[in-house]
């Protein structure tokens, strides 16, 4: 799957906003339309969730408050240009080109026009046979983690600190669950702002998608897709030794380090 045509998973509906439009309601849009990558109309690039969570810890830094972020102007942030390749190309070279340019998503040439193809329609299009690389060689060993009394605010410092988009929750060792960057969206859409200062475990999932340190990045793959989620922990004997997130998907496909080994 992994060589057909990038065109054949980019998708066409992309999402954008007014340069306008407040900072509130581009949240609010990545929230219900389930995305992280918006395009800013008239400017034509696009704003993404790490975009916002950089904002946000810059914006602690210097002690400012975040609230005041629902007021200002899309237009006023920076925004990005992605990549722009053949349809034609296959879903590997799409991820090299990402990973050369350090973005998650880039544009593509398709029939109906200009679409947008993610690290999440990527994911769609790997088969656990494909990829047999060992998923701990693209994994975090050490991967951001809060305590279960931290607030929201201290995920997004953590997720724009290290550009992550998913967060453990570690208590006395144990991961009692992860906080995915879209539910940080989801919880900032309807308390706005003020929502950075609740409990961080009200938007915690359990950890469900969990493989064992001798997986492969397509077994990884697999459990992103079946569970809906942005990174995968592996363990051995109950211990965490690593997590494997999007990006390192992104590095295995593209053939970074390693090289990428392909299934029959």
């Amino acid at each position: 799957m992994i060589i057909e045509p990038a065109s054949r998973y980019a998708r066409t509906n992309i999402i954008s906003v007014e340069p306008g439009d407040t900072v509130q309601v581009l949240v609010e849009v990545m929230a219900r339309e389930r995305v992280r990558h918006v395009m800013v109309k008239e400017i034509g690039e696009f704003i993404t969730v790490d975009n916002i969570f950089s904002l946000i810890y810059r914006v602690l830094a210097v002690a400012r408050d975040p609230r005041h972020l629902e007021t200002m102007k899309v237009g006023s942030l920076k925004t990005l240009r992605p990549a722009r390749v053949s349809g034609y190309i296959s879903i590997a070279e799409a991820a090299r080109v990402m990973a050369s340019s350090r973005l998650d998503f880039t544009l593509v040439d398709t029939d109906k026009g200009m679409g947008i193809l993610t690290v999440r329609d990527i994911i769609r299009a790997v088969e656990p046979g494909e990829a047999r690389d060992p998923a701990i060689r693209y994994s975090t060993p050490r991967y951001p983690s809060v305590g279960p009394g931290s607030k929201v605010v201290d995920v997004v410092k953590a997720m724009g600190m290290h550009g992550v988009r998913s967060v453990l929750v570690l208590e006395g060792g144990s991961t009692v669950g992860v906080i995915p960057s879209l539910s940080v969206i989801g919880a900032l859409s309807h308390l706005g702002f003020h929502g950075l200062w609740d409990e961080a475990l009200s938007v915690a999932h359990p950890v469900e998608a969990v493989a064992p340190a001798t997986a492969s990045i397509g077994e990884a793959v697999y459990r992103m897709r079946e569970y809906d989620t942005e990174a995968v922990v592996l363990e051995v004997r109950g211990d965490v030794v690593g997590v494997v997130d999007e990006w390192g998907v992104i590095k295995a496909l593209a053939g970074l380090g390693e090289r990428l080994v392909l299934g029959s």
